[in-house]
């Protein structure tokens, strides 16, 4: 399902034809549902333990920072948190927590990184950090 709905507003945001018979889809439109649709499908598959699959739609969404920004849609916090959050689940966990630490201090220093499109606020990053400091050390 969440595959189906990658493929449809992605194809929307590449293709002008098809947003032009859908007058009410725009490319920042498509391109904000195409990316929820990734984090959504990457939050499942690692609800699942399918973690080669929540690698690919971290990987895919990393990809799709650009092309969003562009169209005026900003996911990079959005992005990294569920990059890192794979990364965890492999086993990668110095790696998770420095990703984390590091959009900390950038949510704190950057406009850019604080008005982003999916809202990811630091309350919720220094949780996620500190619930994986914990668990790493226990």
């Amino acid at each position: 399902m969440h595959a189906a709905r990658i493929a449809t507003f992605g194809s929307l945001a590449k293709k002008p034809h098809l947003r032009s018979s859908m007058s009410a889809v725009e490319m920042p439109h498509s391109r904000y549902f195409e990316a929820r649709a990734l984090m959504d499908a990457c939050q499942i598959s690692r609800n699942h333990n399918v973690l080669q699959t929540s690698l690919s739609y971290a990987t895919y969404l990393d990809q799709l920072v650009v092309p969003c920004q562009k169209a005026g849609i900003a996911i990079r916090v959005a992005a990294a948190f569920q990059a890192a959050s794979v990364l965890w689940d492999q086993g990668e966990m110095v790696t998770s927590i420095r990703m984390l630490q590091s959009l900390i201090k950038k949510t704190k220093s950057d406009i850019a990184f604080q008005n982003q499109s999916v809202p990811i606020g630091e309350p919720e990053l220094l949780s996620k950090v500190v619930r994986l400091s914990l668990f790493a050390y226990i």
